[in-house]
């Protein structure tokens, strides 16, 4: 490469924004482009072995970098000129036309393959003339394809014909989704016989979408009847999903009871697409819909999807409606994904319906769903509700799942009501529970709230738990509750919980009150 060269490539490449020359990149990028700046300067001396080398190297270091496909051509460049084997380089371009089919060196990528391939032919390795032939076969395709594009717009009569008879000649999927594309852009009605049996037989799960988008912008019955027929055919999910989809975009009247019969016949993910689109219709021929799909369909997934596709409707019909599937569905996770459904209903109302639900339930599944609901809903009387229920409620396992919504509800820095269902709870499961959840708080407040119970309670495993609680409360007052205990309390197992605990706040108080305790015993 001569010096004028090696200057004008300089220049275009520090001012395109490739190198990053005489600027001031970000940090995060600094220590990429210099790397990237210094292999690139062997191209500009030709010291092909040395940019060979240097160029995959950038590659591991900086797997992120903006500069990683421009990396890889230079590499296969330098392979090219420093005498690599054919079939090497041949490999090298064809591997990142295939990973970077859009950078700016696609092109020149595509033309050193076609270069190499033809010696390699030459060379007697036939076997490289049919890829050669397929790049080619590509590029002039793409190439006309442009060019009865372009005759289309400026109103050619000859051209929707051409396009046709290039889709038939094509072997390239890519090509021949560009040509359903110009097809639906088409405004002839004579196009749609063709759109539908492309989107029936195109071996291309890709192209048979594209038709399907390209009917249902035709808004005509023909399409919308052709979109029915492929949303019931044998075709791949993919494509009867993007039928459905169209045909939702096109909202005819007699679109409800379509879907509702997908949703009942197919037990697929089709089922729930056509589901969810019948809950973004929103008028009561679909409403109605859903409510035959929960509570007929076989599959629960489907009935699932139904049930928080009504939820959207926020009216008291619908509240009643889930309320009663709570209460009375044999499937406990459809009465579980009920209450989840009342909660999005938002307001005091459906607050109201998940106490009573909670009251008159007889599944402890769906109890302790209840309570997290309540807590979900976030409304005034919430806190009341479930720290008297963690109180009063006779079932353990229910108390505690009561003690929990309400840890959930309140702000976790405020252990107050935590501190209340701990000293008037009679379930032990229900205080180890609050135990806990004040630890979890981590402040002073929560250190001081434990070392007041550990000078009161009697039941040496409940202040073991504590003393647990402790350890995650890395503050002074933790650490001095904890020296207390370890002087002062009569269980041997708490005591060396409590040891236990020093060690794990590792704060610079908590260490040296383990010196002392090792001193002492020394």
């Amino acid at each position: 490469m001569s010096k004028f060269f090696k200057y004008v490539y300089i220049f275009l490449f520090a001012f395109s924004g490739i190198i990053p020359a005489n600027q001031s990149p970000d940090k995060s990028r600094d220590r990429a482009a210099k790397a990237y700046q210094e292999a690139y300067n062997f191209i500009l001396d030709e010291q092909w072995d040395k940019a060979a080398q240097a160029f995959p190297k950038f590659i591991d270091q900086y797997p992120q970098s903006s500069w990683r496909d421009d990396a890889i051509f230079w590499g296969c460049y330098a392979l090219e000129k420093k005498g690599e084997s054919d079939e090497k380089v041949f490999d090298c371009y064809r591997g990142f036309i295939k990973k970077y089919p859009s950078s700016k060196w696609a092109d020149d990528a595509e033309s050193n393959l076609i270069r190499v391939g033809q010696r390699l032919v030459k060379s007697g390795h036939r076997e490289y003339e049919a890829m050669i032939q397929s790049i080619r076969q590509g590029n002039d395709e793409a190439l006309a394809l442009t060019a009865l594009y372009a005759l289309e717009h400026i109103g050619d009569e000859r051209a929707m014909s051409a396009i046709v008879d290039l889709y038939d000649r094509s072997d390239n999927p890519k090509i021949r989704k560009k040509i359903v594309y110009v097809l639906g852009e088409s405004e002839s009605a004579a196009i749609l016989p063709k759109l539908i049996a492309i989107a029936k037989s195109d071996p291309s799960t890709g192209v048979r979408k594209s038709a399907v988008y390209a009917l249902a912008e035709l808004e005509s019955r023909n399409a919308r009847d052709a979109l029915k027929q492929i949303l019931q055919s044998d075709s791949e999910v993919d494509v009867r999903k993007a039928a459905l989809h169209a045909l939702s975009q096109q909202g005819s009247a007699d679109l409800p009871v379509f879907l509702e019969k997908i949703a009942l016949e197919d037990g697929s993910d089709l089922a729930k697409a056509a589901v969810y689109s019948l809950g973004e219709i929103e008028n009561s021929a679909s409403e109605k819909a859903l409510r035959k799909i929960m509570k007929t369909a076989k599959n629960n997934d489907v009935r699932k999807a139904a049930l928080y596709a009504l939820a959207e409707n926020e009216d008291s019909q619908t509240l009643e409606f889930l309320r009663e599937t709570a209460l009375t569905d044999p499937e406990i996770s459809l009465r579980r994904a009920a209450l989840h459904a009342i909660v999005m209903a938002e307001g005091e109302s459906s607050s109201k319906i998940l106490r009573e639900i909670f009251e008159k339930s007889d599944a402890p599944e769906v109890r302790k769903a209840a309570l997290y609901a309540i807590a979900e809903t976030e409304s005034a009387d919430a806190n009341e509700f479930l720290r008297q229920t963690a109180i009063a409620e006779t079932d353990p396992e229910i108390a505690k799942a009561a003690a929990y919504a309400l840890a959930a509800l309140i702000d976790n820095d405020d252990v107050s009501q935590l501190l209340t269902v701990l000293k008037a709870s009679k379930s032990v499961q229900v205080r180890k529970a609050m135990l806990y959840k004040i630890g979890e708080a981590e402040n002073a407040q929560a250190a001081r709230a434990l070392g007041d119970f550990l000078k009161t309670e009697k039941d040496p495993e409940l202040r073991r738990i504590a003393v647990h609680a402790l350890g995650r409360i890395e503050n002074k007052t933790a650490v001095d509750v904890l020296i207390a205990v370890i002087k002062n309390d009569q269980s041997i197992r708490v005591r060396k919980a409590a040891v236990q605990a020093l060690g794990q706040i590792g704060t610079p108080e908590a260490r040296k009150a383990l010196m002392k305790i090792l001193e002492k015993h020394n």
